[in-house]
């Protein structure tokens, strides 16, 4: 089988759904927690050969849907152009934040979603996000192989919770050269 993942499908890039047809081994999946914001219902689907998706069915032990997360679905369904004027306002802030983010000497990396890499000047990750952690406001450090240790996930949601997070930022960055004059 060769597995397919869409989850961000509705910010960008081709849908693959035609593989079906053409290959028997290939399944899509696609979930209503990014783009819909039904994180939390855990509601998806998956898109296959019949032959395949019968047989998957047959040997699912996973527990049924819940009833309101159904309905959700299926609400959500019914205003796909609500979704996407959803997608493009997320989009704009998202660019609206990392340009931003520029301003304030932080590297930012290109995106398609509402998240984006992120490298922070003159201080680590995890004194960075111990410093906004402080301040209530909380993201993880990247530790992964290959990068550095000053780089980190940015998300965004509203202008209002980037605005909280650029204004920590700017004082974060105050506070720290001043530390560093002040030697």
């Amino acid at each position: 089988m060769f597995l397919i993942d869409e989850a961000f499908i509705e910010f960008g890039g081709k849908p693959a759904a035609d593989l079906i047809f053409e290959y028997r081994n290939v399944i899509i999946t696609r979930t209503f927690s990014k783009a819909f914001s039904l994180a939390g219902c855990r509601v998806g689907y998956a898109i296959a050969d019949k032959e395949l998706a019968d047989n998957l069915n047959n040997h699912n032990d996973a527990y049924p849907l819940a009833r309101t997360a159904e309905a959700a679905a299926m609400a959500s369904l019914e205003h796909l152009n609500k979704i996407q004027e959803r997608v493009v306002k997320l989009k704009e802030l998202t660019m609206d934040f990392a340009a931003s983010l520029q301003d304030l000497g932080i590297k930012t990396f290109p995106t398609e979603t509402y998240f984006f890499l992120g490298k922070i000047p003159h201080m680590s990750a995890d004194e960075f996000t111990k410093a906004l952690s402080e301040k209530d406001i909380h993201i993880r450090p990247l530790h992964q192989e290959g990068l550095g240790n000053n780089f980190l996930r940015f998300a965004t949601s509203t202008a209002e919770n980037n605005v909280r997070v650029l204004d920590a930022i700017k004082e974060i960055f105050t506070n720290k050269a001043e530390r560093i004059s002040a030697r």
